[in-house]
């Protein structure tokens, strides 16, 4: 394998590795926080048909804690991805929208830069290089 595609594949699971512990710390946080939010005393967690509840969810056993630890960083994960898609879908909107209204000014730009070349040149008989 290629030394620069490894050091590009290494630096790429590097990255995504502090990417997801990141996400997993910030999920844990939410969780413990998330015990001493009286508005937090409704609000679930739900899979399939499945659901617990986020205040208790230390006391509702290891699996369920795990899982919803695991599905509180997915959703983090996601809403970050989602969310760089939208702004590099909007980057290249804009971009090609300042293209768009740029291209007039551009095709006048040329045409005056053509015009005066060509002016330049039938004076000076052709020879760029003309001295003071």
């Amino acid at each position: 394998m290629n030394s620069a595609l490894r050091g590009t594949l290494r630096t790429t699971v590097w990255v995504t590795a502090v990417t997801v512990g990141i996400a997993a710390l910030i999920a844990l946080a939410i969780l413990i926080a998330a015990q001493f939010w009286p508005e937090a005393s409704d609000a679930r967690i739900q899979w399939n048909d499945h659901s617990t509840q986020l205040n208790g969810i230390f006391s509702s056993g290891l699996i369920e804690m795990l899982l919803a630890w695991a599905l509180m960083t997915m959703a983090i994960l996601m809403g970050v991805a989602i969310t760089l898609f939208a702004l590099a879908v909007t980057a290249m909107a804009l971009g090609a929208t300042g293209l768009i209204l740029a291209l007039p000014l551009i095709a006048i730009v040329a045409i005056v830069w053509f015009v005066a070349r060509r002016s330049h040149r039938a004076h000076s008989g052709g020879n760029l290089s003309q001295g003071a």
